[in-house]
């Protein structure tokens, strides 16, 4: 049996906190993988096979060809715009690929797209949840 390719990008993130007690500020951090519970439900489906990419990975990590993603569904949860939309090397000439561009042919040429996403992740939304980007 050919498994669907699930590629779950974000429900990663890095926390900072200051605790200030009087004249004391005490700085502590850690690192959140919220991704465990959507790949564990996933492990009942013997016919996916979840790939996670960390927000703190997509930037660098992320397939930039249509090729490089093969048959698989695209899941965006808890990501922002910026973690896919941005480039490793943003300060240089050329940039690279056109990230939304390509998401748009991966969609036209069959693949799939789920946008699980939060209020915050897409600046510009309506009060109704819409996402202000769109691939036309």
């Amino acid at each position: 049996m050919k498994k669907i390719k699930v590629l779950l990008v974000g429900e990663t993130w890095i926390v900072v906190k200051f605790h200030v007690k009087g004249f004391d500020v005490v700085p502590l951090g850690g690192y959140e993988d919220f991704s465990l519970w959507f790949r564990e439900a996933l492990q009942n489906y013997p016919d996916l096979e979840v790939v996670h990419l960390p927000d703190h990975l997509a930037l660098s990590a992320f397939p930039w060809e249509v090729g490089e993603l093969g048959e698989r569904l695209m899941v965006l949860s808890d990501t922002s715009c910026s973690a896919l939309t941005f480039y490793p090397d943003a300060f240089q000439v050329p940039m690279g690929s056109e990230v939304l561009a390509m998401g748009r042919e991966f969609i036209e040429n069959g693949g799939g797209l789920d946008d699980v996403w939060r209020m915050d992740a897409f600046p510009g939304l309506s009060n109704y949840g819409q996402p202000s980007w769109e691939f036309d």
